[in-house]
């Protein structure tokens, strides 16, 4: 079966009454190989949620028009995001991390809302190019923070956070 019979598979036996394709809750428990997913196109959303792996979860190279949603992550290994490219708005919001944050290289048009993030090890945010503003409020690190070589275009507002490590920007 090629990648396009599998598509035309998926559009005719997993197509919900919505119209849209339901793949949500395909138990690869035994596999011990990676699972990739990349390069899809689409025209409506893109819907991810409860994920439990024990590997690692990399996220790079991502253009969206729309908003992006990413909330109530639970991460024990380090968290790899780069490379992105938004024209919507990104809310990230509740997320708690044991490991390092990695962000960098991200391009984004519209505003960028970083909230109630709860983070154990070092967060790393560097080679930002933004159009809109930046909100990052009610943060709780005990590890570090490194910000650096941002171009932003509007306002960066940081406010109520709760550091046990030095901010260095």
């Amino acid at each position: 079966m090629t990648k396009t019979d599998l598509v035309e598979l998926l559009k005719k036996e997993f197509t919900n009454a919505k119209g849209n394709i339901d793949i949500y809750g395909l138990d690869f428990g035994e596999f011990e190989g990676n699972l990739n997913l990349g390069g899809m196109k689409l025209k409506g959303d893109i819907h991810q949620s409860l994920h439990k792996n024990k590997g690692n979860v990399h996220q790079s190279q991502h253009s969206n028009e729309g908003k992006i949603f990413q909330g109530l992550h639970k991460n024990k290994g380090n968290v790899h995001q780069s490379q992105h490219s938004n024209e919507g708005l990104i809310f990230q919001s509740h997320h708690k991390n044991t490991g390092d944050v990695d962000q960098n290289e991200h391009k984004n048009t519209g505003d960028v809302y970083q909230n109630e993030h709860k983070n154990t090890g070092d967060v790393y945010q560097s080679l930002h190019c933004n159009g809109g503003k930046i909100r990052q409020g009610f943060h709780k690190n005990k590890g570090n923070i490194y910000q650096n070589r941002h171009s932003n275009e509007g306002c960066i507002l940081q406010d109520e956070h709760q550091n046990k490590g030095g901010v260095i920007n």
